[in-house]
């Protein structure tokens, strides 16, 4: 069982509603800054099920 901190849960529950959110959009919901989140290289967000299971 993978243990995911309820951080980490609000994100993939935030690109799970908007797969085309923004790292800032993100950083605004949650308050934290985008250094908090992930890199701003751009592309999109993939979340595989699988893995979290």
């Amino acid at each position: 069982m993978v243990i995911i901190p309820k951080t980490d849960q609000k994100i993939l529950a935030l690109i799970r509603e908007n797969p085309e959110i923004i790292i800032q959009e993100i950083a605004d919901l949650i308050g934290l800054s985008k250094i908090g989140i992930g890199s701003a290289k751009g592309g999109y967000w993939e979340i595989i099920e699988n893995l979290l299971s």
